[in-house]
C-alpha cells in the first residue's frame, strides 16, 4: 500500500514522493506538495518581480556576479541535458573541470581580467575544441574572432577530409 499524505495547502491526498524531503517535518516531508511549492515560487517571483531584476542588474555589474553567470552557463551547457545546447557541449564530452571558484580566479588572476568591463562583449572560447573548459585552454575573445576562428577549423577540417579522400583513392 502507497502512502499517502494531505497536501496544507491543496488539501489533496498525494503520495508521499510529491512532497519534497524536509528535515523539520515529523515524516521527512514538507506540508505542501511539489505543485504547490512550484506555484507559490512563481507567484513570489511574479509578485517581486522588480526585485529580482535590480538584484540581477547589480549582481551582474560586478565582476565576481558575472563570472559567476558565466559559470553556470558552461556548466548548464556542459551537465544538464535538457539545455538546448547541450548536444554540442556534454553530448560531446566537453566537461567543465573549473569550480564556480577556480574559475573565477582563473579569469581574475591568470588571464587577468579585474573588472566587468574589460569581458562585456567577450565571449569564451575552447583553444582546442575537443577539450573541455579547463585552464589553458581557454580564452576571452570578441564575437568577430571567435567567428573567424571557428570559420578557419571548418576549413581545417574540410581540407583534412579532403586530403584522406584522395589517399584513400
Amino acid at each position: 500500500m502507497e502512502v499517502t499524505k494531505r497536501c496544507y495547502n491543496c488539501k489533496q491526498h498525494k503520495l508521499l514522493t510529491d512532497f519534497h524531503k524536509s528535515k523539520r517535518e515529523n515524516d521527512g516531508r514538507q506540508t505542501k506538495c511539489k505543485d504547490c511549492c512550484k506555484e507559490d515560487s512563481k507567484d513570489y517571483r511574479k509578485n517581486n518581480q522588480a526585485y529580482f531584476q535590480s538584484w540581477r542588474k547589480k549582481h551582474s555589474s560586478i565582476i565576481h556576479g558575472h563570472l559567476c553567470q558565466r559559470w553556470n552557463t558552461i556548466r548548464a551547457r556542459c551537465c544538464n541535458p535538457k539545455h538546448k545546447k547541450y548536444k554540442f557541449y556534454g553530448g560531446r564530452g566537453i566537461r567543465n573541470k573549473f569550480t564556480s571558484r577556480e574559475f573565477y580566479d582563473y579569469v581574475v588572476d591568470e588571464l587577468g581580467y579585474d573588472s566587468v568591463e574589460g569581458l562585456k562583449r567577450l565571449e569564451i572560447h575552447r583553444k582546442n575544441n575537443s577539450r573541455g573548459y579547463e585552464p589553458g585552454n581557454i580564452e576571452f575573445i570578441t564575437k568577430g574572432q571567435h567567428i573567424a576562428k571557428h570559420k578557419e577549423m571548418r576549413k581545417n577540417k574540410e581540407s583534412a577530409a579532403r586530403s584522406r579522400k584522395l589517399i584513400g583513392d
